[in-house]
């Protein structure tokens, strides 16, 4: 089944989750404050009667049981699960497993609000924060694999990180280290040649000394492999 809204019924919607998404990230918030953020292109009177209304209206939905407002702030009662914040506390414990877990990708995805500029700087920044906080804790998972002896499930995580930031140079020395340590050399250099032509095709410059030194001495031992190999196969022909 599939239910058609009017326009003014979809931006009813998603104004209603943009002040919902507000008081779960921002905690409380003065009147004033949360009435500019949402209807940013009116008055003052008018985006703070239109703030009226809306929590008026989010009243007859199962969220007005935990809206508390006050005349001069909004806020939503305690005990609410929010997954942003469960999210935090994950990595702020070092629980990077959980964290991930918990990790949906971007905040309010593809959500856009006409007329409230103030709410979407303030999103992107949200959105900003936890894509960064989430790096941190994918990195940090990687390590916790490694440290394990789970090389692949650390290396898938920097799979993940790379798809997200293809240009991070230090997560294609993570990528090429790791296949290294899973004994793919060839992996490795290859990684290397594609970083390596990224970076002239999108930026125009080099690898940084510290990924040339590590393709260097992986390619060393590469070679040194290679001859061992070599060096074998001409004694068992001997032999």
């Amino acid at each position: 089944m599939r239910i058609k809204l009017s326009d003014e019924r979809r931006t009813l919607l998603v104004k209603a989750l943009a002040l919902l998404a507000c008081l779960a990230l921002g905690g409380p918030l003065p009147r004033g404050r949360l009435a500019a953020m949402l209807w940013s292109d009116r008055s003052e009177d008018e985006a703070r009667r239109n703030l009226r209304q809306e929590l008026h209206r989010l009243q007859s939905t199962p969220a007005g049981d935990w809206i508390v407002a006050s005349t001069s702030e909004v806020a939503l009662r305690p005990g609410i699960r929010v997954d942003v914040v469960r999210f935090h506390a994950a990595v702020a414990a070092g629980d990077f497993e959980q964290s991930l877990a918990l990790y949906r990708g971007a905040l309010l995805q593809d959500l856009e609000l006409r007329g409230a500029d103030h709410f979407m700087d303030w999103l992107a920044a949200q959105r900003e924060a936890l894509a960064r906080i989430w790096r941190a804790a994918t990195a940090g998972r990687a390590r916790q694999l490694e440290a394990q002896g789970e090389v692949d499930g650390a290396l898938d995580l920097i799979w993940r990180l790379l798809e997200a930031d293809p240009l991070q140079e230090a997560h294609h020395r993570e990528a090429m280290r790791l296949l290294h340590l899973r004994g793919d050399r060839s992996a490795a250099l290859a990684q290397y040649e594609r970083l390596r032509m990224l970076l002239r095709s999108e930026l125009a410059v080099d690898p940084l000394p510290e990924t040339v030194a590590l393709a260097e001495r992986i390619h060393v031992l590469h070679l040194r492999q290679a001859l061992v190999l070599k060096e074998l196969d001409q004694g068992l022909e001997l032999a």
